[in-house]
């Protein structure tokens, strides 16, 4: 990106620095609001054919979104009784067909049990806890909306062996959520242990050209932790932010106090950039192994 020369005689040039120095920030939050699936994405998510919102699993969603509401409005009595429609709706009887999809229900509504009994003041520990379950009935939804999707042949093994990449990939997007999240290694450990197992059964019933794209898959998330970012994309990036931030500061001069408070509040978004790049750059490899999990059912 070019950076131009100010004048403390032409507005249309200080408004063109501005604008670039804002379009970088901009750019650079994409990246960092990526490490968050909205509110608004979450509930585009619609599983049931006849009835977008009728599935339980979409209705826990829904009820542990509005405890998420009541939450940051401290009102912790709407908060109990959110969770305790979450609970109900994973505990229906009408979850589905799909026995992960039961199983991981379950698995959800004992953790939403267990946060139900500690929740008699709100601390930053609960908070990050509902972020969690939300985002995993999140997944959750995402994982059962392509399970219905599929209508599978159960004979055929390509359909078998979607099943465990659709399951690889859950965990995989509950790894993604305790690492850059909850920052929580262990529970991000047995996640990925979990994605690496999933996708040893995808490849014992893969043909064989899908087998060799699952191997390299496991070999990929194998080694995440481990992997560190690319240290010449890094110096890169961070040479770019140095630059907007003494544009930023040329910026500044000759500006009124109006003006000075936004280029501030950008100052201080680039300086948190700045500081989260190795943890950005190590959810993009994240990122990237999704994006092939996504892909790879068309070699199944």
């Amino acid at each position: 990106m070019s950076f131009f020369k100010i004048n403390s005689h032409s507005s249309e040039q200080q408004a063109g620095l501005i604008f670039s120095i804002f379009l970088l920030v901009i750019l650079g939050c994409a990246s960092v609001s990526a490490e968050q699936k909205t509110n608004q994405e979450a509930n585009s998510l619609s599983i049931d054919a006849s009835s977008p919102v009728s599935h339980p699993i979409s209705k826990a969603q829904q009820s542990l979104e509005q405890a998420q509401q009541h939450y940051q409005q401290g009102d912790l009595e709407s908060v109990k009784q959110n969770l305790q429609e979450a609970k109900k709706w994973l505990d229906s009887s009408q979850i589905g067909k799909n026995a992960k999809s039961n199983s991981e229900a379950k698995k959800l509504s004992a953790e939403i049990a267990e946060l139900e009994m500690q929740l008699s003041n709100a601390t930053d520990e609960n908070e990050s806890t509902l972020s969690r379950l939300w985002h995993r009935s999140t997944a959750l939804v995402e994982h059962e909306l392509q399970s219905m999707k599929e209508q599978w042949n159960e004979a055929s093994s390509a359909s078998e062996s979607y099943k465990y990449i659709l399951d690889a990939r859950l965990h995989f997007d509950y790894a993604e959520h305790e690492l850059f999240v909850s920052h929580d290694n262990e529970n991000a450990k047995e996640e990925i242990k979990l994605t690496l197992s999933y996708l040893e059964e995808a490849k014992k019933v893969a043909n064989p050209s899908a087998v060799n794209k699952i191997h390299q898959l496991q070999k990929e998330i194998g080694a995440l932790n481990n992997s560190k970012p690319d240290q010449a994309g890094k110096q890169k990036l961070s040479n770019l932010l140095k630059k907007a931030g003494e544009k930023l500061q040329q910026a500044r001069k000759g500006s009124g106090p109006l003006l000075n408070s936004e280029l501030d509040k950008i100052g201080k978004q680039i300086g948190a950039l700045t500081s989260n790049l190795d943890n950005l750059l190590s959810r993009e490899q994240y990122q990237i192994i999704m994006s092939e999990l996504t892909q790879i059912d068309k070699d199944l």
